[in-house]
């Protein structure tokens, strides 16, 4: 898994459907975790959570590898 932090400028209240965390919560970075497509598994939060720092932190969990970065962050899929 490969994981991508992108620090907020400042504390956010959120809501989200994101696997991590749930619901309503304050956040200062997004997190993304790129897995393999064939990642399968019941246990995706704790997956993260071994290899990322995720507290006060939103994070996604995508397959997709055709990407641009930039220093803002991800600016497209293709």
């Amino acid at each position: 898994m490969d994981i991508l932090e992108f620090p907020l400028d400042r504390e956010y209240l959120t809501i989200s459907s994101a696997i991590y965390p749930e619901g309503i919560s304050k956040v200062n970075k997004v997190v993304l975790g790129i897995v393999p497509h064939n990642y399968d598994s019941v246990t995706p939060v704790k997956d993260v959570m071994s290899v990322c720092d995720c507290r006060s932190s939103l994070v996604f969990m995508t397959a997709a590898r055709k990407h641009i970065m930039k220093d803002e962050g991800i600016s497209c899929f293709s």
